[in-house]
């Protein structure tokens, strides 16, 4: 299991590397996504919850994170001082490097408003979330509903 930042890291990385754009949104929409076949997978890829925002899903470590929080909407850059703790992509597995590029390749078939309308008519989201509440979306109900997709 992985440090959700370091996975952020890794996804703007490879969205930058493909000539993709990501904003602190669509990042949010493609850590749900990678959570989600983790968890199909019986894994998880990293240890930090995914709230039911009426955004959809959001992993706050992320969403807060000082880098990502200023993206608001716009690409996100990274500068090569930004946390240096957190640069070792190198850690990630190669297993895991190849199913998370498959997910963020999957996702850029999608505009950024198209995986939010997708999540949030999913049921782990229906069931976690209320309006003005930031309810955790369970990892069993993520991980039965996309073993059963």
């Amino acid at each position: 299991m992985y440090n959700v930042i370091l996975i952020s890291k890794y996804v703007i990385k490879y969205e930058h590397k493909n000539s993709r754009f990501i904003s602190d949104l669509r990042l949010q929409k493609i850590l749900y996504f990678i959570q989600a076949q983790f968890l199909a997978n019986d894994s998880k890829c990293f240890d930090a919850i995914i709230e039911a925002w009426k955004i959809g899903p959001v992993v706050p470590d992320a969403f807060y994170y000082p880098t990502y929080k200023l993206g608001m909407g716009f690409d996100i850059f990274e500068s090569n001082e930004d946390n240096k703790e957190y640069l070792n992509i190198d850690i990630i597995s190669k297993k895991d490097k190849i199913l998370i590029n498959k997910i963020c390749d999957e996702c850029s078939k999608y505009e950024t408003f198209e995986l939010t309308s997708i999540t949030r008519k999913q049921t782990p989201y229906i069931k976690a979330y209320c309006e003005y509440r930031y309810n955790i979306i369970k990892d069993e109900d993520i991980k039965k509903f996309f073993k059963e997709k």
